[in-house]
């Protein structure tokens, strides 16, 4: 989507916070969609971005809600990723 496009240019332009504002934009509209893999790369790339900002914390829980998300999926396609 275009905010995920602004969030990337934001990342390399080290324009973390206005990153982190168009990442939690593709968040609000990949879940209006219920589009789970974009939902997950959205966590993820929300993660990154608070990371890089410094904020473990929020990095973390947002790591959590993006591997509980990659494991929905995984369930659903029938895939073990804890054992590869």
């Amino acid at each position: 989507s275009l905010y995920e496009g602004v969030a990337k240019r934001n990342v390399l332009k080290g324009k973390y916070k206005d990153a982190l504002t168009a990442n939690t934009q593709v968040l609000s509209f990949r879940k209006s969609l219920s589009d789970l893999p974009g939902i997950g790369r959205a966590y993820e790339a929300i993660a990154e971005t608070s990371f890089k900002m410094g904020y473990y914390a929020e990095a973390l829980d947002n790591c959590i809600k993006a591997e509980a998300i990659q494991s929905q999926l995984a369930t659903a396609q029938n895939i073990d990723y804890a054992s590869t």
